[in-house]
């Protein structure tokens, strides 16, 4: 069955899945048909430490919002993580971590329907850096879509600080040259 969309609705998407609920027959053990977009609640920034010997993870069931860095690779680089809520805080499972790449030139995107929730990086620009990602657990115990909406405009790497716009995590990011180089970040919605 079709979900109705109430005229002037102003109250979000958990209204809509109220009015889901109620078309699908829900209530009589059927899951909806109705995929809902998420909210993320963003956390304080945490240092990874050193450029040249960060390794840095979201804590459990946090995916990765945002990042800065300063200076050459002895510089300092912070992450921001939050959690996502689909009307509960939601699972973050099935991490990949990808193989080693040198971070000079290094064009990094999640795989389909996962989002960043890690990065490690050693040396300078010509070291390697890998990246984890993994799928977050919708209320039905499903894999959310993962969907990209903006390549962000490129920030200088030695003096950069960069956070995803509202509702958004860090799906990829790209690097060109050393720490004069540019870096930008892929952001996406969860749905």
């Amino acid at each position: 069955m079709k979900s109705l969309a109430l005229p002037h609705q102003r109250h979000g998407a958990a209204a809509l899945f109220v009015v889901t609920l109620l078309i699908t027959g829900y209530a009589h053990g059927e899951e909806p048909s109705v995929q809902t977009a998420t909210t993320i609640t963003t956390g304080d920034w945490l240092s990874a430490g050193k450029e040249s010997a960060s390794n840095f993870k979201c804590k459990s069931n946090y995916v990765m919002t945002g990042r800065k860095h300063s200076e050459d690779e002895h510089g300092q680089t912070s992450y921001q993580c939050g959690w996502v809520k689909q009307f509960v805080h939601l699972k973050v499972r099935n991490p990949k971590t990808y193989a080693p790449q040198t971070e000079r030139g290094y064009h990094f995107t999640c795989d389909k329907n996962t989002i960043m929730i890690g990065r490690k990086h050693q040396g300078d620009e010509n070291g390697p850096t890998t990246y984890t990602c993994a799928e977050v657990e919708d209320i039905w115990g499903h894999a959310m879509q993962v969907t990209p909406v903006q390549l962000h405009t490129p920030y200088k790497e030695s003096g950069h600080e960069f956070e995803c716009p509202i509702n958004q995590a860090i799906a990829g990011r790209n690097h060109d040259g050393d720490e004069n180089g540019r870096t930008q970040y892929l952001c996406a919605e969860l749905w």
